[in-house]
Order: C-alpha cells, then structure tokens, then sequence
C-alpha cells in the first residue's frame, strides 16, 4: 500500500494483518509443495494417499483456515468500500455486493479449477488501494499536456541509427505522427524506411 495520508491507523493495521496472513499461508502452501516434490520424490504412492503425514494434515487445515479468513476479510472490506459509494444504502450495497461476489467466483471456478481465489482477492483489493491514491491525485491537481514542443520535420539523419520525427500539429484535434528510419548496411549505403517511400 502507497503512503495514503488520510487512511487511519485500524486499516493500516488490517492492511498489515491480512499481508502476515498471506505470508503465512503462502508457507503452509510451500511446505505442502515441500512434501510432495522434495520428501516424496519419486514416490508416487505418496499422491496417492490423501493425507499420508501428521505435519501435513495439519498443514492442510491451516492453510484453509487461512485462505477463509483472509477471504472473509477482504470480502468485508470491498463491501465497505461498496456501502461508502453507495451513500450508506444498505440495500444497495448488499444487492451489488451479492451479485459482484457470486458472479466473480461463478467465472473464477468455471475457468480454471485451482485454489488462488483468496490470493486473487488479496491483490485486487491492494490494487485496488494504490490505483484509489493515484486517482485522487489525479483529480485534485488536473492533467496537463504541453503542445508548444511538437515540432514538424525535425530528424536526426545520423546512418545506422533509427530516426523518428516528432509530430506534426494540423490542427488542435488531429496528431499525425510518422516513423522514419535510416539503416546503415554497413558498407557505406543508407536504407530508408519511413512514410516518405
């Protein structure tokens, strides 16, 4: 999360609450990985058994503890967000929050079989966070974009290098921008490629 000024300390701290959780999990998942690639190589009994070791039966269930409740929160913190642009509507902010959810994880699972759900939450939710800062830094201070520097024609013609020209300005709503490019063969002869041909 980029250093957002008007966030509170409990956020900040759910924030760092929910990347510890991810870190965990993202342990319990490698030493799963561990015991099936590395303790178990060549050994293809091991996969067969569902849950063969203590350690990682335990594993198993501390990884899905973890995933639910990172899940849960992070579903709690998109619906917050939903209620604040909302106005404080309840009702709307259950119906969008219902039919987003269930439509998300109807076409995440239909996709692809796989168990990253809570991590696609996870990362769309700090995405999510840092695009909000860039955005209202957008809207505070506007958007300015300088024509005077568009020159027409300008080239730099040094052989072997490619050379573009900046563009040409017609009007106030049409940019034409063309690529001229000059290769040397090395034998002393120019080849131009460009919109000149």
């Amino acid at each position: 999360m980029t250093g957002e000024a008007n966030y509170n300390k409990s956020f900040k701290c759910l924030i760092l609450l929910l990347w510890i959780i991810d870190t965990v999990d993202a342990g319990f998942t490698n030493h799963i990985a561990y015991f099936y690639c590395i303790s178990n190589y060549l050994n293809p009994t091991s996969i067969m058994t569902p849950i063969p070791h203590e350690s990682v039966h335990r594993t198993f269930w501390l990884h899905a503890l973890f995933t639910n409740i990172c899940t849960t929160i992070i579903r709690s913190l998109f619906m917050f967000q939903i209620y604040h642009l909302s106005k404080h509507s309840i009702i709307a902010t259950l119906w969008i929050t219902a039919g987003n959810i269930t439509a998300f994880v109807c076409v995440i699972l239909h996709r692809s079989k796989t168990n990253f759900l809570s991590k696609l939450y996870l990362n769309s939710y700090l995405a999510a966070l840092n695009a909000k800062k860039n955005l209202r830094g957008r809207i505070n201070k506007g958007t300015a974009v300088q024509l005077s520097n568009l020159s027409s024609g300008h080239s730099n013609s040094q052989p072997g290098l490619e050379t573009f020209r900046t563009a040409e300005v017609h009007n106030s709503n049409f940019i034409e921008i063309s690529v001229e490019t000059n290769v040397d063969d090395g034998k002393g002869n120019t080849v131009h490629f460009g919109d000149d041909e």
